[in-house]
């Protein structure tokens, strides 16, 4: 897909490309901003069509709980991944939303760059440190791993005892 939208670019405008400040001419922005709000709009539909899905299962399951004993875990479930989806969808989109409006500030170009930059450390901080299953296995895990490397102490006492 990147070469095909840098091929039609190249071919509408042979000279867009390198400018002291960018490495796209200021009049040929759109070869980039064109793709990524395609993406951001699709990205859109899918998140909002995501959430549909799982409002509406919430729905269904409060409705059945009436009928059928539900754990409270399958609730606790869908919201969580309902909130991981909308925290996911701001961490991935919101930074290229920035990215639109950074052309002439500096301030907004930096923090551009430092949200994409720790997307992963973002998405890290959703899905393994706030998930309390992947905390409970990474606490177990340490707990092993300090029982392995701590030396066995067995408490001897030494008795001396001395006759005067």
């Amino acid at each position: 897909v990147p070469l095909a939208v840098v091929s039609i670019s190249v071919g509408l405008v042979p000279n867009g490309h390198g400018s002291e400040k960018c490495w796209l001419r200021t009049d040929f922005l759109w070869s980039f901003l064109g793709p990524v709000s395609f993406i951001l709009a699709a990205n859109t539909v899918l998140f909002i069509s995501i959430m549909v899905i799982i409002f509406s299962t919430l729905k269904n399951m409060k409705g059945e709980i009436l009928k059928i004993k539900r754990s409270e875990s399958d609730q606790r479930l869908f919201r969580s991944v309902a909130l991981k989806a909308m925290i996911q969808f701001i961490i991935l989109g919101c930074s290229w939303i920035l990215g639109f409006f950074a052309d002439n500030s500096k301030a907004l170009e930096i923090i551009f760059i430092l949200l994409n930059s720790q997307q992963g450390t973002f998405i890290f901080l959703v899905h393994c440190v706030l998930n309390q299953e992947v905390r409970q296995l990474y606490v177990k895990q340490w707990r092993s791993l300090c029982a392995v490397e701590a030396p066995h102490n067995h408490d001897s006492t030494i008795i001396t005892t001395s006759e005067f």
